[in-house]
């Protein structure tokens, strides 16, 4: 039947001999109760398993005997088949159901050591751990067949030791019987041992007799036997003093008392009386300041007997405290600081369970530290730390598209402030040179957004890409963003730059200016060049009356501004310079420092160069005093007003700065855009101040 469904296969794909030569990936053991993937190579045209299927790739869930025919490019069949085999889940076991444990002893739980990985309940990964502690525990097993295992589950119980603290006097008297106990405790068997005097009673219970013949010990054990059978144990020891005179011992766990706290001073029980230094007549006495401390004891029979004498020393405590920020920033943590006043601390040991003075807190709580000194002393410190709100800043990415080369280009970035709080946008660091307005440090308001103005020149044509990285401070946190401008540039690159710089100058009011516009290049062209650009200037601060060494092409107003192009014919080839003057009237306005920004340069025939431009200022001085025009006596002057062709508008006299503005209004009256020559004379004719005004512009 096989041989009969191999040639019926063969016929069908049109296919020779079967081979059995195509390796099959995958496992070779299948665990117990779960699946592996089986694989023939990829690129075949058919794939046929014995279970049927026609994927490349089978999951399986037994063991069993698995083949695949396959169909080759070249048209051929071929085979492949893996024997797989069950693994079983390997059942360690590591002890009884309940395993029983002493207090203070440990267990060992221990899993075979063939196995190739281990994990506990607790974490090891080692083939046997340790345990001291109540709890239950199992482990994890993986053999060398890859199958895991999960051995039973061990309840380990700790079983608490006796109590064998002796109570009775460490000094005694001989010849009197002298009580010793421990505290009754169920099921607990006790056995005594005396060197130096006789247990007379109560050998096997917690309370015996001793007749002491010389100084000595008593040594306890006491046993508990646990539910399964085994025994837990105690033993201790102390040292008794026989003498006719009482030696008993002062008991303390140390002799020195920080600010604040006390300590206890104890003598042994047992005796019929005590008498303290301090007066008090207790077994033991809280101490809460320094000094010299004994106590006076008396047994059953009248023997008496003086501890020696104990030095308690006063030691000062820590003022301690904790520096660093109270506000954590998303994604980073913050440095605490813990410090003492005098640098006395010797330990420190954080509620985070960390040592050191100092530590990184990651998130908000509250941190406290306790400080320890070489005396044994500590104070507390705490610091609460919040986690700040989020700098939630949109900065959109822009693609300016297809661009000119050599012209400068640019986008309108709008930051939007999502936050709760305020930010300030503090610098915008850029991957080529752009220009960026308005400059930084920039307050956005939460819920706000401030746009910023890039602009771009690209040199050369092709692809470039501008990388932003914007840096945003909140009240609390630094956050930095990341943007891009891109864009592709076409066109022939440019063929040199050109400077336009206008300087600062200085001038009396009514002086006429002569400011100088330089203008420098270096271009590399076939054939001389001009050069065009405009300069813009507020038009009701400076009145234009001529251009030299060059030509004024266009002279319009735009709202406020005055913007003038000028034209440089026959720049040449190379490198020059070249200076173009306007000349002018600074006009009566306030305040008195006039912008002048040159802009829109080109070359008129048709070619690209690179521009850069310096603007400058003429400042007019000499004529405005804060808060009004002119500073006028109390004698009469004359104020007149002539138009550009030479009328006479208005002529008065006038006394004072009252009078004077009063002029000024009424010359208003005239024309609110008419440009007027302005003087002022003293009563004798002379020429006090003289400078051109637009009849629309008092500024006080």
């Amino acid at each position: 039947m096989i041989a009969v469904f191999s040639i019926i296969l063969a016929l069908v794909l049109g296919t020779t001999a079967l081979q059995a030569t195509i390796p099959i990936d995958g496992p070779r053991v299948v665990c117990e109760g779960s699946s592996v993937t089986l694989s023939a190579p990829s690129g075949m045209v058919n794939y046929l398993w014995t279970n049927g299927s026609t994927s490349r790739s089978i999951t399986v869930f037994a063991a069993g005997h698995y083949m695949c025919r396959v169909t080759t490019p070249a048209g051929n069949i071929d085979s492949g088949s893996v024997d797989l085999k069950v693994g079983f889940r390997p059942r360690p076991k590591i002890g009884n159901a309940i395993e029983y444990l002493c207090e203070g002893d440990e267990a060992n739980l221990e899993a075979p050591t063939y196995f190739v990985k281990y994990q506990w309940s607790t974490g090891d990964t080692t083939s046997s751990i340790r345990v001291t502690k109540s709890g239950t525990y199992w482990i994890t097993v993986t053999d060398t067949n890859g199958c895991s295992g999960q051995s039973d589950k061990v309840n380990v119980q700790v079983v608490p030791k006796p109590d064998v603290h002796i109570n009775g006097p460490d000094a005694v008297c001989p010849g009197h019987p002298t009580p010793y106990f421990v505290t009754q405790a169920p099921g607990t068997t006790y056995q005594w041992f005396c060197d130096g005097g006789t247990v007379t009673s109560g050998q096997s219970t917690n309370t015996i007799q001793v007749q002491w013949n010389r100084s000595g010990t008593i040594r306890l054990r006491a046993s508990y036997m646990r539910p399964d059978g085994g025994l837990c144990t105690a033993d201790t020891i102390i040292s008794v003093n026989v003498s006719t005179k009482l030696r008993p011992q002062l008991h303390y766990n140390r002799n020195g008392i920080c600010t604040g706290e006390t300590i206890i001073l104890e003598a042994a029980e047992g005796y019929r009386s005590y008498r303290w230094s301090t007066g008090e007549t207790t077994q033991y006495i809280k101490v809460s300041k320094g000094g010299y401390y004994w106590v006076e004891v008396t047994d059953a029979s009248g023997c008496t007997g003086v501890t020696d004498t104990l030095t308690v020393l006063d030691y000062p405590v820590p003022q301690t405290s904790i520096t660093g920020p109270t506000v954590i920033c998303k994604g980073a943590d913050v440095t605490l600081q813990a410090q003492s006043a005098d640098n006395d601390v010797v330990l420190w040991e954080w509620s985070t369970g960390q040592r050191g003075s100092q530590i990184q807190a990651s998130t908000a709580g509250q941190y406290s530290v306790i400080g320890w000194t070489l005396d044994g002393c500590k104070d507390t410190a705490y610091h609460t730390v919040r986690v700040a709100s989020d700098i939630v800043v949109n900065i959109p990415d822009y693609n300016l598209g297809t661009v000119p080369t050599g012209i400068q280009t640019g986008a309108l970035i709008t930051v939007t402030n999502n936050s709760t709080v305020d930010v300030s946008v503090m610098s915008i660091a850029s991957s080529l040179p752009v220009t960026i307005t308005p400059s930084v440090p920039r307050f956005i308001a939460a819920n706000r957004s401030q746009v910023f103005s890039l602009r771009y020149t690209p040199m050369l044509p092709g692809p470039f890409y501008i990388e932003l990285t914007w840096v945003i401070q909140s009240a609390d946190c630094l956050d930095t963003i990341t943007s891009v401008v891109q864009g592709v540039a076409t066109g022939d690159p440019p063929i040199g730059s050109v400077t336009i710089d206008i300087p600062d100058t200085t001038v009396s009011m009514g002086s006429e200016v002569q400011l100088p516009v330089g203008v420098s290049w270096s271009i590399i062209s076939a054939d001389t060049t001009s050069v065009a650009f405009t300069v813009v200037f507020p038009a009701r601060q400076f009145y234009l009356t001529g251009v030299s060494g060059g030509r004024l092409n266009t002279n319009t107003v735009v709202g406020d501004d005055r913007h003038i192009e000028l034209v440089l014919n026959a720049i040449p080839n190379g490198s020059g310079e070249r200076t173009v003057y306007l000349h002018g009237l600074p006009l009566l306005t306030s305040p008195f420092v006039i912008p002048f920004e040159p802009t829109n340069g080109r070359l008129l025939n048709g070619q690209l160069a690179i521009f850069t431009y310096d603007p400058g200022t003429v400042t007019a001085t000499g004529c405005w005093l804060p808060g009004r025009l002119i500073t006028l006596g109390d004698t009469p002057q004359v104020i007149s007003a002539y138009s550009i062709n030479g009328s006479l508008l208005l002529q008065k006299s006038i006394v004072g700065t009252n009078a004077l503005e009063a002029a000024l209004a009424e010359l208003h009256a005239y024309d609110a855009q008419q440009l007027v020559l302005l003087t002022l004379t003293d009563s004798n004719g002379r020429l006090v101040y003289s400078a051109p005004y637009f009849t629309n512009n008092i500024s006080r």
